[in-house]
Order: C-alpha cells, then sequence, then structure tokens
C-alpha cells in the first residue's frame, strides 16, 4: 500500500492549505492467502498411478497461524494415519502423512482442505483439492 500526499494537496476544514511539503508512506501488506501443495512418494505404475501406501507430503508456502489437524484434510478413498508436522518453528508449515489406498481400485483420489481450515496473519485459506490416480491390485 502507498499513500502519496502532494504539497499542498491537503485542506483543513476552512479550505486552506495545510501541507507545504509532500508525503509518502508505503506499508507492504499480505493478502495472499495460505496456498497449498500436495506430493505422493511412493509406488506408482508408468502412468503414475498410485499402486500402493506411501508418504503424502503437504507443503505450505506460509507460517500457519495454528497447526493444522488430520481430520482437518477429507479424503474419497483410502484412508490417511501417521500425521506429522515436520517442519520447526518459524518455518513454512509441513506435514507429512500415510496415505494407504483401498485394494483393487481403479479410479482416483481427492484430498481436500476446506475454505477457511487454517490461515496466515489472519488471512484464511482458499480451498484447495488435489486428486492422484489410483491402480491398486
Amino acid at each position: 500500500m502507498d499513500l502519496r500526499v502532494p504539497a499542498g494537496a491537503y485542506a483543513d476544514a476552512s479550505g486552506r492549505a495545510t501541507n507545504a511539503v509532500s508525503y509518502e508512506f508505503a506499508q507492504p501488506f499480505n493478502t495472499l492467502a495460505p496456498f497449498a501443495k500436495l506430493s505422493f512418494a511412493g509406488p506408482v505404475d508408468p502412468l503414475g498411478l498410485i499402486t500402493g501406501p506411501g508418504t503424502m507430503t503437504l507443503e505450505f508456502d506460509a507460517v500457519l497461524d495454528a497447526p493444522l489437524r488430520a481430520d482437518q484434510i477429507q479424503l474419497t478413498a483410502g484412508s490417511a494415519s501417521q500425521f506429522l508436522k515436520v517442519s520447526g518453528a518459524g518455518q513454512k508449515d509441513r506435514y507429512t502423512f500415510l496415505f494407504t489406498p483401498p485394494p483393487a481400485t481403479a479410479g482416483g483420489v481427492t484430498f481436500e482442505l476446506g475454505r477457511g481450515v487454517v490461515s496466515s496473519g489472519g488471512i484464511p485459506n482458499e480451498r484447495n483439492w488435489w486428486t492422484f490416480g489410483l491402480a491398486t491390485p
């Protein structure tokens, strides 16, 4: 945010100019909602489809105001366990968890972090979702 008041631009209630010099002020601020990316490390087939359990890593681009909880992430198939915050204090938030896909599944799984679930600097996140293909035996 920038504020500029040129010389002579400000007048008091009687209409007289009260600033003989110009003033400039700048204050940076963050209006960007925290954003996250989700990645999978585990067995995949040649097409990149998940074929077995593996580690999901959820990385935010900001330090969150409060830690994320496992129950705040929704998924449409399989299960999540061993949820752990792996970033240090003052670092951008980063979490890992074990994703176990359902057996005998051809399709996909969507992970969702609903709007307003987390915040950074008081600014809530927008809805984030990620879809991964599944091809489990």
